[in-house]
């Protein structure tokens, strides 16, 4: 075998290795068997917890795929003639390792952000692996067969998913479950909880919309139509009225920025929308209406939010104001590098939370705001610098005005990949405000990212030198 065939090979293998990680982080679930493990928490010492067979499994499989992409990498960029373009996307990704690098150095406790905390495992590790994902992919992504076989992939792994889901949501949940989510009604299938499963929903659903209007009359047509009606009922399931909202928000935007493309559409969003309507009547009328008295709990926020009372304003989205009010002030107090990855429980006023919910047990550990917990943990450097990669990603992105899809066209394949790849970050990053990245839903949201980056290097070009033409 010829070397340019050998690196060849090995650039192909990448991208395999980048769907393999997606679709175990996707799944890796274990059942719950034993009652404790020992963690370890700093340099010398450990505590005796909960087995993690949610989140840790994650964590093992992500530092093992990374390390691997890892050596193919060096071996590619060391033995071959690929060069690493200089670009705003990977300028940005590397503003960003650096400064999670030194928020780790620096940090209160080193071990936790390193490592990330138990249960979590959101340390430097799990960040700098998000971020090579999406540099992997975003470098080594270079034609559009792959964004299809990605796209088929997480579209298939979402439809296991969302059946799992329901199963749980209609009482049958065939894998042990831990003492914390025995009797959890509301779905979560394997992500760990309903809020985490909602964020993969919201990041995968509007592509899956896409492919069903634009696909012709036939088999895919009718399975994209079902399927997008399994992830809706899956993300009502979870009862997360952070992911309605951001999924509410960008139906709003597809519709104003694709207005003339669904007009030459109606009859299909006419069906989708019954279909969606008539699965809502379904789900609420298990557990006592959850949908219903779900979706009227955010007039009820809205009420409390103009009460003027600062103890029942504290108590609106499940205490979160209480959390942001208490977690804003935090942002000043190490703005430059913050208090070091997953360190956000060292320097949250822990007492002042237990007393307000009477509980002395409960802790804070996330800022339940993808932003603020960036802001406080890694600086307000590092936050600014991830919200320039969003904004530059959604400029780009951003779908101008078309009547029409042909999927067997190629410029129409290139309209359509990026539409999905807007819409998909549009509703993730609006659904974050009010939720936290995870590392159940994190590395598939990056290579997201990274296919958004393959996009804008190897097609964004192409379409304009085309328009140039």
């Amino acid at each position: 075998m010829g070397k340019k065939a050998l690196n060849q090979k090995l650039k192909k293998a990448i991208i395999f290795l980048i769907y393999i990680c997606n679709f175990l982080i996707l799944f890796a679930y274990l059942p719950f068997y034993r009652e404790f493990d020992l963690y370890r928490t700093d340099g010398s010492n450990y505590q005796l917890s909960r087995f993690d067979n949610i989140y840790l499994p994650r964590l093992h499989i992500l530092s093992i795929s990374i390390f691997v992409l890892l050596l193919i990498f060096l071996y590619l960029f060391i033995k071959s003639d690929k060069k690493i373009k200089g670009n705003l996307f990977n300028y940005l990704l590397m503003a960003l390792f650096l400064l999670f690098s030194l928020a780790t150095f620096f940090a209160i406790d080193r071990h936790t952000a390193l490592h990330g905390r138990v249960y979590r495992w959101e340390g430097f590790i799990s960040l700098a692996s998000y971020l090579f994902l999406a540099f992997l992919t975003a470098n080594f992504v270079d034609e559009l067969k792959e964004f299809k076989h990605y796209a088929y992939l997480i579209w298939g792994s979402a439809v296991l998913l969302s059946i799992y889901g329901l199963m749980q949501f209609f009482g049958f949940d065939f894998i042990t479950r831990d003492p914390i989510r025995e009797n959890w009604y509301r779905a979560f299938a394997t992500f760990g909880n309903p809020n985490f499963a909602a964020s993969f929903v919201v990041l995968v659903l509007p592509t899956l919309i896409l492919f069903y209007l634009a696909a012709k009359k036939g088999e895919y047509k009718f399975s994209a139509f079902l399927a997008s009606g399994l992830l809706y009922a899956f993300m009502l399931a979870t009862a997360t009225r952070g992911s309605w909202l951001g999924f509410f928000l960008t139906a709003v935007i597809a519709l104003i920025i694709l207005f003339d493309y669904l007009k030459t559409k109606q009859r299909e969003v006419i069906k989708l929308v019954i279909f969606f309507l008539v699965i809502t009547i379904f789900i609420n009328f298990f557990h006592g209406g959850v949908v219903s008295s779900r979706f009227l709990s955010i007039f009820g926020d809205f009420r409390d939010l103009s009460s003027g009372d600062e103890e029942v304003i504290d108590q609106v989205g499940s205490s979160r104001i209480f959390i942001y009010r208490n977690s804003l002030p935090l942002l000043l107090e190490s703005p430059i590098l913050g208090v070091g990855p997953d360190n956000f429980a060292e320097v949250f006023p822990q007492e002042d939370f237990q007393e307000f919910k009477g509980n002395q047990r409960q802790i804070v550990d996330k800022a339940h705001s993808e932003y603020i917990q960036l802001g406080v943990t890694t600086g307000l450097p590092a936050l600014f610098i991830y919200l320039a990669l969003i904004s530059y990603i959604l400029f780009k992105l951003k779908p101008k005005t078309f009547k029409e899809i042909d999927l067997k066209k190629r410029e129409d394949q290139k309209r359509f990949i990026k539409s999905c790849l807007f819409f998909a970050i549009a509703a993730y990053v609006l659904q974050a405000a009010l939720n936290i990245s995870v590392i159940t839903v994190a590395p598939i949201y990056w290579t997201v990212l990274g296919f958004a980056g393959a996009y804008i290097f190897k097609f964004e070009i192409e379409n304009y030198e085309e328009e140039v033409g």
